[in-house]
């Protein structure tokens, strides 16, 4: 028993003088991860839905509903709320403040209102009083399709002031009608005796220089308009001698003498 003990402890001592190799367990494969990219996305202009939103906002402001609508309240109130998707909104996001006929508002939420053509008119009156400082500035007219996209009830305003002669309606050749401010200081009223005097009174046959010489006789002293060009009569030229070589073709009888009968 005592041999079989001896043994085994000589083999326990051998056993740890041995080195031992571990084989380590390969890693378990590390799943790939799916690299999920978000796609940008890229605006897209609509440009029926932008001409659509621009329509209604115009129209607000001719009815005087001149408080600002956020994106949102815009397209609700144009009942595209289902038909937009992310794309066309950031292409809305981007047109809209580039849009001549809107004007954007910042602020936390930013909001857009109406351009009008004409600032500041609203009724007859501030109409009235934009076109006779306009006048004033020597800026002339405006046309009426300015004034139609801009004043609540213009054609009635129009009309208005037409009757009353506050206006000038004058039509341009490419049918574009312009609005003036009439001036009503400019308006002389002279004597009917006078008038009758005046136009019996021909001056067709007589030019500038004899009215001139005749106004100069009588006392009366003038101006010349600057804004009218004379015309200058037009000089005639002298015709220049024909100095050219006429090639005689009777050659044979240059040395011919004539001799007349007597």
């Amino acid at each position: 028993m005592s041999e079989l003990l001896k043994q085994r402890e000589a083999f326990l001592k051998r056993a740890q003088n041995v080195p031992v190799i571990e084989n380590k367990s390969a890693p378990a494969p590390k799943r790939a991860r799916l690299e999920t990219s978000k796609k940008k996305v890229v605006p897209v202009k609509n440009f029926h839905l932008i001409h659509k939103i621009v329509t209604h906002m115009k129209n607000r402001h001719l009815q005087n509903e001149l408080l600002p609508l956020s994106l949102d309240d815009v397209l609700e109130e144009c009942n595209s709320t289902t038909t937009v998707s992310n794309a066309a909104r950031l292409g809305l996001e981007d047109a809209l403040p580039k849009n001549p006929k809107l004007r954007q508002i910042p602020g936390d939420v930013v909001k857009y209102c109406y351009r009008p053509s004409i600032e500041g008119i609203r009724d007859k009156k501030s109409f009235l009083q934009f076109l006779e400082r306009h006048y004033h500035e020597g800026l002339g007219g405006v046309t009426k399709e300015m004034v139609q996209e801009s004043l609540p009830k213009a054609d009635k305003i129009l009309k208005y002031h037409s009757e009353k002669k506050n206006i000038h309606v004058h039509t341009r050749p490419d049918k574009k009608t312009v609005i003036f401010f009439n001036d009503r200081s400019l308006e002389i009223e002279m004597d009917e005796t006078f008038q009758k005097l005046w136009r019996s009174i021909t001056v067709e046959s007589v030019d500038e220089d004899k009215i001139a010489e005749y106004l100069a006789g009588q006392g009366i002293t003038f101006a010349d308009d600057p804004g009218i060009r004379k015309v200058a009569s037009s000089v005639k030229r002298k015709k220049r001698k024909n100095n050219r070589v006429v090639k005689t073709q009777n050659t044979h009888i240059q040395g011919l003498k004539d001799f007349p009968e007597k």
